[in-house]
């Protein structure tokens, strides 16, 4: 399924939240409110799927290099992976 826009911006959404606490949300706020709860459960599907096959593809990764490389060509790839990941959070 491709990725929806969101159904408004975060502003309008926040004011429709604040009308629902108030009690004064109408039908048409409603429908908003719907296709906001739509959109958000279909984003964090979507999000939950692309985790679980970015698991299995890791531990596929893992498996094959721990068959196909020594023990010091892993060590070299991890020491690698670290100075990658520590170039990032700078």
């Amino acid at each position: 399924m491709p990725r929806q826009k969101a159904p408004t911006n975060l502003k309008h959404l926040s004011q429709l939240i604040e009308k629902l606490q108030d009690s004064t949300a109408d039908n048409t706020d409603l429908g908003e409110v719907e296709l906001w709860l739509q959109w958000a459960y279909d984003f964090l599907t979507e999000r939950k799927l692309y985790h679980k096959k970015q698991q299995i593809k890791r531990k596929m990764m893992i498996k094959l290099a721990s068959e196909h490389f020594s023990e010091d060509e892993l060590a070299e790839i991890d020491r690698q992976a670290e100075e990658l990941v520590a170039k990032e959070i700078k």
